[in-house]
């Protein structure tokens, strides 16, 4: 059972070929951890994509902008942030991410890739393997430099579940902005469906706007 732990810069390129990601996950490294760990012969790959809840597609988004690059379904798996080709950073995304990371794993491990479907894995059962992305940090200033929509909601959910609250599009979008106000920003009038701002009914006031781009640019 591959299990999404939010970490959308895993990737399937092999170690030395770089994405669009820095310090990229790699699911090669899984596949050799799950080699070690279990040398029965893997059949079957099943996703657990359970750390996140509610839809992955937020209702006002428009379904072109999957093929048109600009986001994929949200969930906590997923390769290069769903792009069909791990180089593009605005390429053509996948309709459904975690399960072509499930079955590219499937691949590496010799199972059947075609039953690859969602599962659940059981409570304290045991880790063949584990991967781990790069620091917080990067991944931000990455979202930023690259306005990458994929990265922006996965870090919103990841603050709605660090605040103990739902990790959905109304989770975050409300814990993102509790955080503000919390840090001391006037955050009256903003409204906020989304963590990326893809959808055209978020508002972030000027004055909201601004506050924090000074905050971010002082020393």
């Amino acid at each position: 059972i591959l299990i999404g732990g939010g970490d959308p810069t895993l990737t399937a390129l092999p170690a030395g070929k770089e994405g669009v990601y820095p310090d990229p996950s790699r699911l090669t490294a899984l596949a050799d951890a799950v080699r070690k760990a279990a040398p029965t012969p893997v059949r079957r790959v099943l996703v657990d994509t359970s750390r996140y809840s509610g839809p992955t597609m937020q209702p006002t988004w428009d379904p072109a902008d999957i093929a048109g690059g600009f986001v994929t379904p949200i969930e906590p798996l997923m390769l290069d942030g769903g792009r069909k080709d791990p180089t593009q950073q605005d390429g053509a995304r996948v309709a459904d991410p975690a399960l072509t990371a499930g079955r590219a794993l499937a691949g590496l491990l010799g199972a059947d890739a075609g039953s690859v479907a969602e599962g659940t894995a059981t409570p304290g059962a045991a880790a063949l393997g584990t991967v781990a992305s790069a620091p917080i940090s990067d991944l931000v200033e990455h979202t930023i430099r690259a306005s990458d929509n994929v990265l922006a909601e996965v870090l919103a959910r990841e603050v709605a579940i660090e605040r103990k609250a739902d990790p959905s599009f109304d989770g975050a979008a409300a814990q993102t902005l509790v955080a503000l106000s919390q840090a001391g920003f006037d955050t009256a009038g903003a409204q906020l469906v989304d963590g990326s701002g893809l959808s055209t009914t978020d508002r972030v006031p000027a004055q909201l706007l601004g506050a924090v781009l000074a905050q971010a640019a002082a020393p």
